[in-house]
């Protein structure tokens, strides 16, 4: 929950900083109110390029943490693919290195569950570290014993093919977990959200220059804009960590559930 409320406080602090951006750009107009009388046409051109280079951002954010959020649903989908296909194959090698060799998977099953339903990094306090170290700790010694215990099955098997498809299937799932743990670190460059933020501002402050007297249709207008860009910020945000906020892949994650309760 401690992302929750930290998103929700940008959020909140971006909403507060666009008003006070149009208040100041409302203030500044109405103390220099012919300053660009002349020049009205370069002006309007001015704010359009400025609200058209914000819109841009916003759109090409919004599509890129749509697209990886798809990607990172995609893996899980494999992943558990791969899983299936793994426990399924390892009957292959018959009793009882099958039995031993899925009651692997299915512990190293339940540590990658416990890893996917934790916070990001930046939010983890010293009794999640710690139980994060031990995850992974965990999560190691599992594939570790999943190899071992294949390999020294496969020394002594005498059937080297579904000693082949057994190893090429186990090697698919450790491989997924590599791919997910580098996609969950794609994130755009710090500068992205600056710069929106940036924009956002200062295209706060341009529609203020143009607001009028304070009214209560002005306070709308105003409310009305500097919500929309604090709110969609929050939704690129919340999509860049769909595991912490409330853009959640827990139907997604609940596929790995089944291997883990699966029985044997």
């Amino acid at each position: 929950m401690d992302f929750v409320f930290f998103e929700a406080a940008v959020a909140a602090g971006m909403l507060v900083g666009c008003l006070l951006a149009i208040e100041i750009g409302r203030r500044f107009g109405d103390r220099f109110p012919g300053g660009h009388t002349d020049g009205s046409k370069s002006f309007g051109t001015l704010q359009g390029a400025v609200f058209g280079l914000m819109g841009l951002l916003l759109a090409f954010s919004l599509n890129g943490a749509l697209q990886r959020f798809d990607e990172r649903r995609s893996i899980i989908l494999q992943e558990y693919n791969a899983l299936t296909t793994a426990v399924d194959r390892v009957d292959l090698l018959g009793e009882p290195a099958a039995a031993e060799l899925k009651r692997l998977l299915k512990a190293y099953t339940a540590s990658r569950i416990a890893l996917y339903e934790s916070p990001p990094e930046g939010f983890w306090s010293d009794d999640l570290l710690t139980r994060q170290r031990a995850l992974n700790n965990g999560l190691k010694r599992s594939v570790d014993l999943a190899w071992a215990r294949l390999t020294t099955e496969c020394s002594i098997s005498k059937n080297s093919n579904a000693c082949q498809i057994v190893v090429a299937s186990i090697g698919a799932v450790f491989d997924q977990a590599r791919t997910q743990l580098a996609s969950s670190d794609r994130h755009p460059p710090t500068i992205v959200y600056l710069l929106l933020v940036f924009f956002a501002l200062l295209s706060s402050f341009l529609a203020g220059l143009d607001l009028g007297p304070r009214s209560g249709r002005t306070r709308i207008y105003a409310i009305t804009f500097s919500l929309s860009l604090s709110l969609s910020l929050l939704v690129i945000t919340d999509l860049e960590f769909p595991r912490a906020g409330w853009v959640r892949l827990d139907g997604f994650e609940s596929l790995l559930k089944l291997i883990a309760e699966r029985p044997d």
